[in-house]
């Protein structure tokens, strides 16, 4: 399955978080992870991230079955030029 996940906590707390969605995922930018996983590595990603919130944190999950289901872009500059670019690495 495809997983996107971010995180909005407390800034000493952004190493934890960082690191924990690190060993899953990989980091697109500042508190934003996504890649692919199977079930069981979701299951136990999910389970560290309910050990590790508490009630100030806040964290969004999308998850697509498959990857046909799924299609991811990124705007950026490319050239000077702002370009809309679909991501095929983690698809």
């Amino acid at each position: 399955m495809f997983v996107l996940v971010s995180y909005d906590v407390a800034s000493g707390r952004t190493e934890k978080f960082r690191r924990l969605l690190s060993r899953y995922l990989v980091h697109e930018q500042n508190s934003v992870f996504c890649g692919l996983m199977g079930r069981p590595d979701f299951r136990e990603m999910e389970a560290v991230l309910k050990a590790e919130i508490t009630d100030a944190d806040r964290v969004l999950m999308l998850v697509c079955e498959n990857r046909h289901n799924a299609a991811v872009f990124r705007i950026g500059f490319d050239d000077g030029r702002a370009q809309l670019n679909k991501k095929s690495v983690v698809l």
